[in-house]
């Protein structure tokens, strides 16, 4: 009798054991689902918050580049600003007033450079200065067109975003004809989705560019989201081929820019040349975009044995290519 009671006693500590087992169980699994459904809101908050900062920080960029303090050897002016009698009138807190009541000190009767965009050049005399409104005087007879310069056009393979903002602004002022960006097999698609590519980002630093050059002259912008490089050589003017120069950029064993464009120099004049660089992102090309650069009749240069970051690259190759065409000719 005693070993049964001892059995059914053990029997009921198993069970309630196993009972109290349970349901501190589905206690801990009910805290946990509390848990987990407490912190998705705290996720999805979070995410909001990153992808809010973000846009903040955008916001900050694109205000700094309107009230930052640019160098300006030009003031430009839209022709909607020029009155028939050439009359231009500047609220005090326009960048371009700035500069001149701030930085060049200018006061009224003293003369400014001043530009049409895509027109000509000249001076304007300050006919008033003060908290409120600079006004100038343009001698709109004197105006002359900007100085030649040689043919220059730019396809540049996507690169980072930071870079491309940075890019705007030398490369316009290094007057180019035509810059045409576009993705390659290299470059991260999320970059395409960047407002690095948009008019409302690149179009005021051309402008600042151009102001710091002292030309007017802006050069002609087409971005290709895709890669399409099929699509950008396809672009390319076919009528002037004869005396155009396609040159691609890239490591190896390559002839130099000035030997390049010195096989032309005997058939034309560096003023009647056309020059067409190419250049990758930071990645470089594929061996088949390569390819294909060679069958549109670019030619393979190198400026070394140093891999070059993408702005470095833009910034050699053209100062080569200028001064090659300057040289060459003996100008």
């Amino acid at each position: 009798h005693e070993t049964s009671a001892w059995r059914v006693r053990t029997r009921e500590a198993l069970v309630n054991h196993e009972r109290t087992t349970l349901l501190a169980l589905k206690k801990r699994s009910a805290e946990l689902g509390r848990r987990l459904s407490a912190a998705a809101p705290c996720c999805a908050k979070a995410q909001h918050q990153r992808v809010r900062q973000q846009e903040s920080h955008r916001r900050r960029f694109e205000a700094s580049l309107a009230h930052r303090e640019t160098i300006m050897n030009l003031i430009l002016l839209a022709q909607a600003e020029v009155s028939a009698n050439g009359i231009v009138q500047l609220a005090a807190s326009d960048a371009r007033a700035r500069h001149v009541a701030r930085h060049l000190n200018k006061r009224r009767g003293d003369t400014v450079r001043v530009g049409i965009i895509d027109g000509r050049t000249g001076t304007a005399t300050v006919s008033q200065c003060d908290e409120q409104l600079i006004s100038f005087q343009i001698d709109v007879g004197a105006l002359a067109p900007p100085p030649p310069r040689a043919r220059i056009d730019l396809l540049l393979g996507l690169p980072y975003p930071g870079v491309l903002r940075r890019l705007w602004a030398v490369l316009s002022s290094m007057g180019l004809f035509r810059i045409c960006v576009f993705g390659t097999e290299l470059s991260d698609p999320d970059y395409a989705k960047s407002s690095a590519l948009e008019a409302s980002t690149y179009e005021p630093l051309v402008l600042e560019g151009l102001a710091q050059a002292g030309d007017t002259r802006r050069p002609i912008i087409d971005t290709w989201h895709d890669r399409q490089l099929a699509a950008v050589l396809s672009s390319l003017d076919t009528a002037a081929a004869a005396r155009e120069v396609r040159l691609v950029f890239d490591l190896g064993d390559f002839p130099r820019v000035r030997e390049r464009i010195g096989e032309h120099l005997h058939r034309h004049e560096a003023r009647q040349l056309r020059v067409t660089l190419a250049i990758g992102p930071e990645r470089g090309w594929t061996d088949d975009e390569a390819e294909r650069f060679r069958a549109a009749g670019f030619a393979s240069v190198s400026m070394g044995t140093s891999v070059l970051r993408t702005d470095t690259a833009c910034v050699a190759a053209i100062a080569l290519v200028t001064d090659a065409l300057c040289d060459l000719d003996g100008g």
